[in-house]
């Protein structure tokens, strides 16, 4: 029999009693097992996306805690729960031409927790059992998943793909039914769904081989998976970001990890390296964003909301022997769960990444200045780049967190389906980003869900002196794809942490019809917790534990605003913002001040000045300190000049 793609059991026993996993243990042995013998007698075998998924998961973590502790009732569990899923007819629910199954995700979900079952139930499975589970796993998740990876391959070939009509997913989203697939072929190709697909075909064909031998069907699916396997490391930039987000990238990150140690299963060859893994912890050390209360709070640009996967993190602090990378998953990650106990060193130790003022910038043209990775520190983010699946129409956005509050937030995550209202947030006018003339920059219609729109923005420069940080990321083409007349449109960020001061100077310019243009900054009130004052050209944003000091200037100037977006009973109120609007011009210009303070703190003084016939000049007084900062808006982008006065100056 070749070899097990799984670390040995006493790898797994070893962890269920480290000191660093006593969570997984904890919420293992307190589990309450007859409530999922309930739920799984409830499981509607036409509900794919939710039940195979809870399934799924359950069958894991049950036989790992079988593995771990060697006790029976998680092995009987898991034992009805594939019983369970071996009563669904179908795994997914798509279908190619209208009659041949084709798997995305829940097939990969089910292929995987079976091999689990097969993998560590052992003699608990009889041979006639297994061999039945086994059957079901080649009609109703391996092959499924091969009819997706070939039309991903030769998309010319694709009849049409779609929903199965028999399926849950419709009964909960009927105005899905008329969704769009014509070009998912081609989109899915550079996303984690085609590494789900291929991870979920080779999972189970090794479950296959290792049970049966090798055989003509098992060829082809491992020459499918090794054809697409040439190209995976490219869903990653050479950096390691992925430019899906964070949390996406923990599922993709998963999916070529298991892909690589299947394949090498099959012939001993180590494949890991195709991605650049210790530049991916750099990533997620970049786009960490604490806030009071969440310690692995990130940078949330595009639908990005949670924290990578523990597992990945655990699996690449083993593999690269990464004191960083242990940190980072023991503290940034998702909550530990029971695949910790494949993944976890036991003996490796854990490292912090070092703290002080660092700024940070990605392959991708994401840009993060911060003054550390407690919950107090300072950390602001602009998005800039390229689009990507699961994007926003975002180019330019900024996020600036500061003791222990996200006080110019992204909002989180608006629906998928463009028939919502708070489909709105998706666009330009739900980003803390510049408006035209009240428009955004170009974004899909959302016809084919939240697929790449043909945006671009581009960091044009960045430098880090001590404690001063400056960049500038050009959006041009993004909004001259909707409106020909703009020719530039620039924004530029400084940032001074001794204080902290975040200063941005946004600049468009147009080439035969003056414009007016709006910079809008939300606030965080999901809580009901962030409120909007606004008033003579300066506004405050209070949190609980912090609060934001903003001003902007022109010529004259600015008119300010407090508002909100008509998006639906969920997001209306939960995403107030501010937002100045600079006087109509060939060249419109409006300089913005942010001052973020902890609650119970002094605030500053501060002061815009006009530089000639520009406002250009800013001073802000406090704690003993003075900065005065000239501003240029000539060239790529405004240049910053500062000096200061008090203690502490050079």
């Amino acid at each position: 029999m070749m070899q097990s793609p799984y670390p040995e059991i006493g790898l797994i026993r070893r962890n269920f009693e480290h000191p660093a996993l006593a969570s997984v243990r904890s919420a293992l042995e307190n589990r309450v097992l007859g409530e999922d013998y309930r739920l799984i007698e409830e499981a509607e075998t036409n509900d794919q996306t939710q039940a195979i998924t809870y399934l799924a998961g359950l069958i894991e973590e049950m036989v790992l805690y079988h593995a771990a502790s060697g006790r029976s009732e998680p092995a009987d569990l898991a034992l009805a729960a594939v019983e369970k899923v071996m009563e669904f007819p179908r795994w997914d629910y798509f279908l190619e031409a209208g009659r041949i199954p084709m798997a995305i995700q829940r097939a990969s979900r089910a292929v995987t927790a079976v091999s689990y079952a097969i993998e560590f139930l052992g003699d608990r499975v009889s041979r006639a059992t297994r061999d039945r589970w086994l059957d079901a796993m080649i009609t109703r998740g391996i092959e499924p998943n091969f009819v997706c990876l070939e039309g991903l391959r030769h998309p010319e070939q694709v009849v049409g793909w779609g929903f199965d009509p028999g399926c849950k997913h419709l009964e909960r989203y009927p105005e899905q039914i008329h969704q769009d697939f014509s070009r998912w072929p081609w989109i899915l190709y550079p996303t984690n769904l085609r590494a789900a697909s291929m991870n979920g075909m080779l999972t189970g064909a090794v479950c296959v081989l290792r049970s049966r031998g090798r055989s003509a069907d098992t060829d082809r699916w491992i020459e499918m998976a090794e054809h697409h396997f040439e190209t995976f490391g490219d869903l990653f930039c050479a950096d390691g970001s992925n430019d899906e987000g964070v949390s996406y990238s923990g599922y993709t990150a998963l999916q070529v990890l298991e892909v690589a140690v299947h394949l090498q299963a099959i012939d001993g060859r180590d494949r890991s390296g195709v991605v650049n893994w210790p530049g991916y912890i750099r990533f997620l050390v970049g786009m960490h964003c604490p806030v009071a209360g969440n310690l692995s709070h990130v940078v949330n640009f595009g639908d990005c909301l949670t924290p990578a996967s523990s597992e990945v993190v655990l699996w690449i602090a083993a593999l690269y022997q990464s004191p960083i990378a242990q940190w980072v998953a023991l503290n940034l990650s998702q909550a530990l769960d029971a695949h910790a106990l494949l993944r976890h060193d036991p003996d490796l130790e854990a490292e912090a990444p070092d703290e002080g003022p660092s700024l940070w910038k990605s392959d991708l043209d994401w840009i993060v200045g911060r003054t550390g990775h407690s919950s107090d520190d300072l950390v602001v983010a602009l998005r800039s780049g390229g689009p990507f699946n699961h994007e926003h129409a975002d180019r330019n956005s900024v996020i600036v967190k500061f003791g222990g509050e996200v006080l110019v937030v992204d909002p989180h995550r608006p629906p998928y389906m463009r028939t919502d209202p708070a489909w709105v947030m998706r666009t330009t006018l739900g980003h803390s980003a510049v408006l035209i003339d009240g428009r955004g920059h170009q974004y899909h219609d959302g016809s084919m869900g939240t697929n790449p729109s043909d945006a671009v923005a581009r960091i044009t420069n960045w430098n880090r002196e001590g404690s001063i940080m400056t960049w500038s990321s050009d959006a041009t083409q993004a909004y001259h794809l909707v409106n020909a007349d703009v020719v530039s449109a620039i924004r530029s960020v400084l940032v001074i942490t001794e204080l902290p001061l975040v200063l941005i100077a946004d600049r468009v310019a147009k080439k035969s019809v003056a414009s007016k243009i709006q910079a809008r900054f939300f606030v965080d009130n999901k809580d009901g917790n962030g409120r909007i004052e606004a008033a003579d050209g300066r506004f405050k944003v209070n949190r609980p534990g912090a609060f934001l000091l903003g001003m902007s200037a022109c010529d004259p100037a600015p008119v300010i605003r407090s508002a909100r977006v008509e998006s639906g009973p969920e997001m209306t109120d939960a995403y107030p913002y501010v937002e100045f609007e600079s006087v109509e011009s060939m060249t419109p210009f409006l300089l913005t001040v942010l001052v973020p303070v902890k609650t119970g703190s002094d605030a500053p003084v501060m002061a815009i000045d006009p530089v000639g016939d520009r406002p250009g000049q800013i001073t802000v007084e406090g704690a003993g300190r003075k900065f005065t900062v000239i501003v240029d808006p000539a060239g790529n982008g405004p240049v910053f000049r500062v000096s200061s006065e008090g203690p502490g100056n050079d």
